[in-house]
């Protein structure tokens, strides 16, 4: 999916233009995030439309993981690369790429996940400081434990596909 400002339709210029933290910027507009994770539900409405019955799975690498995480509760199931990222750190929500008014009240990136239980819900390279402990309760209390997954270390292209290929998706 080529998102917001991203791909062969990135505008270096309307990028710079764009100031989320001056004149009330984020009140009446979308963040860059926000464009983002629109799009990839853009994506997941069509996919959906357009899959002849075949359940659709979002997997995001690298910054686009976190992207992928937001965006959780439109897909069949979804494998994100939580990128190492700190969710505590204000100085890395402030991150224009990674920027959401208020997303700490919604729980931060694993309270919008939680949306997607009980589909499938593999996160990666969590690293030390995101915290996955919320995300197992919930995933247990829909007595659907083994569709979450987290591992604190990046994982390779063929573990996400064996992952993506295992998925028992029910129509």
């Amino acid at each position: 999916a080529d998102t917001f400002l991203t791909g062969e339709l990135a505008n270096s210029e309307a990028q710079q233009a764009r100031k989320p933290f001056a004149n009330y910027f984020s009140t009446y507009n979308r963040t860059d995030l926000q464009e983002r994770v629109q799009d990839l539900l853009t994506v997941a409405a069509f996919a959906q439309v357009h899959s002849k019955g075949r359940r659709v799975v979002l997997c995001g690498t690298g910054r686009v993981g976190l992207w992928a995480l937001l965006a959780a509760p439109a897909f069949d199931a979804v494998a994100a690369d939580c990128d190492g990222f700190d969710p505590a750190s204000d100085e890395a929500l402030l991150a224009a790429d990674l920027f959401v008014p208020g997303i700490r009240r919604l729980g931060a990136f694993e309270g919008v996940a939680a949306l997607a239980a009980p589909n499938p819900l593999l996160l990666h390279n969590t690293g030390e400081k995101f915290s996955t402990a919320w995300l197992r309760d919930v995933y247990a209390a829909t007595k659907e434990t083994s569709a979450f997954r987290f591992h604190k270390e990046p994982l390779a292209n063929p573990a996400l596909v064996s992952w993506i290929k295992q998925l028992k998706l029910k129509n």
